[in-house]
């Protein structure tokens, strides 16, 4: 977790606020993994296995998660959004920004071809559909309002929204306006 941290350090020129960061594997874990202030939980099979049984897919997998996951420590933890209808952006953002910590600390893979295929293709097929709506939700009232914002819209879209605006503005300006944000 070290490498993390100290990327998303530097990239928001905020230094994380806690003395310790600790990763906790959960066996039967519904969701891919879930930050908390302090902590990451994860599935508990990839908590334990080693670097060798990660390959391929599953590794690019496996460190976008944990990037994803820390980014929320700033992006989610620090700083929070009003209310459900805003959960765009923290997980849009903690998804575009994981491809950026992952691309920085592991040399070994292009992670500007998997943020394509895991944000843009995904985002593009749930906006085809009838069911799809603005990132930003405007009514979320209920818990099942609340349980459904967490979908492919959210992360994907939203992920290639913030992509977009990075190209449009610069790669230097929109780190900037991230940090004033978050500051």
């Amino acid at each position: 977790l070290q490498d993390y941290l100290e990327f998303y350090n530097e990239f928001f020129d905020i230094p994380y606020p806690l003395p310790k960061l600790d990763l906790i594997g959960i066996p039967d874990y519904l969701f891919g993994g879930m930050e908390h202030w302090g902590m990451i939980t994860i599935g508990l099979e990839a908590a334990v296995s080693k670097d060798y049984m990660r390959f391929g897919g599953y590794e690019v997998h496996f460190r976008n998660l944990i990037a994803h996951e820390v980014a929320h420590m700033w992006f989610g933890n620090l700083v929070t959004m009003e209310w459900w209808n805003d959960i765009w952006l923290k997980e849009g953002m903690a998804s575009l920004l994981s491809y950026t910590c992952t691309d920085a600390i592991f040399q070994d893979i292009d992670m500007t071809n998997f943020h394509m295929l895991n944000n843009w293709h995904p985002a593009m097929l749930a906006d085809q559909k009838l069911s799809s709506h603005p990132v930003r939700l405007l009514d979320v009232d209920s818990n099942q309002e609340i349980t459904q914002s967490f979908n492919s819209i959210a992360y994907a879209k939203g992920a290639t929204v913030l992509a977009m605006l990075r190209h449009v503005l610069g790669k230097d300006v929109f780190r900037y306006g991230l940090n004033r944000f978050l500051d």
